[in-house]
């Protein structure tokens, strides 16, 4: 898996980066999104479900586990934050959802035996008060994302 660090200033720099990963995305991958709470997991999501296409209401699955959205590409969101087992996620039915869905999976790092294999792996750290490091690990493609493109 190739590594990519970036800085973003801001949450407009976050979303110029969901743009850009939305263009890569063709259906049928699997995103985590890692980080600790309030570094920013569910703003990325919904900044690349708005990439995506999508133009309604993105609320954060945290309690209601998954949400289904139809963009330009079919997405499953997951929150496995609040799941205590591993085991809970066989209970959720995510088969259906393998074939053609963006998966964005927000605390996938507490379950990852209990997934399949991510295609991107995107973690987020908190810098300051908007500020993030963002690391991005997956594919080749990840590489034309230079901090220069965020205005660093």
């Amino acid at each position: 898996m190739e590594k990519v660090q970036i800085m973003v200033k801001n949450q407009e720099q976050t979303s110029l980066l969901a743009n850009k990963i939305a263009r890569h995305l063709k259906g049928n991958e699997i995103i985590f999104l890692q980080g600790q709470l309030g570094a920013g997991k569910t703003f990325l999501a919904r900044s690349l479900l708005k990439a995506l296409g999508f133009e309604g209401e993105v609320v954060s699955p945290t309690f209601i586990l998954q949400s289904e959205y139809q963009a330009n590409l079919p997405v499953l969101h997951l929150d496995l934050y609040r799941l205590e087992h591993g085991e809970e996620i066989d209970d959720l039915g995510l088969e259906e959802y393998l074939d053609n869905y963006v998966w964005l999976v927000e605390w996938a790092d507490r379950f990852p035996r209990n997934l399949p294999e991510p295609d991107l792996i995107i973690s987020l750290f908190i810098e300051g008060e908007e500020e993030r490091r963002i690391i991005l690990q997956g594919k080749p493609w990840i590489r034309s994302l230079k901090n220069d493109d965020f205005g660093n």
